[in-house]
């Protein structure tokens, strides 16, 4: 025969209460250390359709909607074609300049004479390289690229409230399956390429391998703070950033995130873009990669305080399996 329950106190139904009301307070607390310090990693990205993206590169200021009328990825076709057949020639060009850090902004270029493209790749100068490359992303809006993020070391971190650090480890392996997890398809090249200019280059070289123009170039490093653009600066142009990760506090009202008075780096590290451009000039296969290596001090979050994180991401999109 089963024992009846005896009845609580009410002295225990409030003890039970307030036990509750702190279990989830820490509960809280936890989950909005790990949203900053996820925030800081770029695990929360906001999406862009491509209609959106073409539009915040020539500056518009109106939004489509990803399902409104014309926002096919055709409209934004470039009618500018890229130079067609070239000499079967395996020998390339290197150009360096050197390795600065800046943050955003267009760079203003001192203008070449226009020639004739030659049709040995080799032969090309940077700013030809960079055009070539402009007009074949911008006639590869068909394609799709795939956008994947990993973080193999994981992150340090030291909070003002250390009973919670030990928490951090135990979401480690859960932030690095979300980070892998978040595999993002989209239509067209990556980046702001359309403001791509040769000062942000650091190092370029195109070359011929059989029928295909291969390019290559090495972006200038680039570091930003916490309200980035996605597609401006050095890297951004070449291969896009994190860009305004401030922004997300705004989508979680419940918690005070206190970006503006912490420091937050983001340091986009080897910026490397590699195509294989066809026939028709457009990028049939392509990598554009970096590691972005991410530090936060003093970020506040509610009443816990991320007093000091750290860490790398890799960040990497492909298109036709990447090249």
């Amino acid at each position: 025969m089963s024992k009846s329950k005896t009845p609580l106190t009410p002295e225990q139904v409030e003890i039970n209460k307030i036990k509750k009301e702190k279990a989830a307070s820490g509960f809280t607390s936890f989950l909005a250390v790990v949203l900053a310090v996820a925030i800081a990693m770029g695990v929360l990205v906001i999406g862009k359709s491509t209609a959106q993206k073409q539009l915040e590169q020539t500056g518009s200021d109106f939004i489509i909607a990803d399902d409104a009328p014309g926002a096919d990825n055709d409209d934004f076709v470039s009618n500018d074609s890229v130079s067609d057949e070239m000499v079967d020639e395996n020998t390339e060009t290197d150009v360096e300049t050197d390795d600065v850090m800046q943050n955003s902004g267009n760079q203003e270029e001192t203008k070449e004479p226009e020639r004739e493209l030659p049709k040995n790749p080799a032969e090309w100068t940077k700013a030809e390289i960079v055009n070539y490359y402009k007009k074949a992303a911008n006639n590869s809006t068909g394609v799709k690229s795939v956008q994947k993020m990993t973080m193999d070391e994981g992150i340090k971190v030291k909070l003002n409230n250390s009973a919670l650090e030990f928490l951090i480890d135990l979401a480690m392996p859960i932030m690095k399956a979300a980070l892998k997890a978040n595999s993002i398809e989209f239509d067209g090249i990556t980046g702001g390429y359309n403001d791509l200019v040769p000062s942000d280059v650091k190092s370029a070289k195109a070359y011929k391998e059989g029928k295909y123009t291969i390019v290559e170039m090495t972006m200038v490093e680039q570091k930003d703070d916490a309200y980035g653009d996605t597609f401006k600066g050095t890297t951004g142009h070449g291969i896009s950033v994190v860009g305004n990760i401030a922004v997300v506090a705004d989508n979680f009202p419940s918690w005070t995130i206190n970006f503006k008075d912490a420091f937050v780096e983001l340091h986009y590290v080897n910026p490397v873009v590699k195509v294989k451009i066809n026939e028709k000039g457009v990028i049939e296969k392509g990598t554009w990669s970096y590691v972005v290596s991410v530090t936060v001090r003093d970020l506040q979050i509610e009443k816990v305080i991320v007093e000091d994180a750290s860490g790398d991401v890799d960040y990497v999109v492909t298109t036709g399996g990447g090249f």
